[in-house]
């Protein structure tokens, strides 16, 4: 396996540069997402960026498109422990 500090390789999926590059911030706070516990509270934080975004879609602030990509952005986010 990749160790996940390096950057990819060009050839990375624009997904697998996403993983690395949220698993090296993990890293230098010393945790790492292939890590049970982090990977849970990772996700249940990703789950409330999700609510806050539906809530900034329902007043005006965020359009349905806007949402749209920014939902999908955090779909892949969500991919990325297990991608490790």
């Amino acid at each position: 396996m990749p160790d996940p500090r390096e950057s990819s390789e060009p050839s990375a999926s624009p997904q697998q540069r996403l993983t690395d590059s949220v698993e090296a911030r993990f890293l230098k706070c010393e945790r790492t997402l292939t890590d049970p516990d982090t990977a849970e509270a990772y996700q249940i934080t990703l789950d409330l960026v999700s609510t806050m975004l539906a809530g900034a879609h329902v007043h005006g602030i965020v359009d349905d498109e806007q949402r749209r990509e920014l939902h999908a952005m955090i779909d892949g986010m969500k991919a990325a422990p297990g991608l490790l």
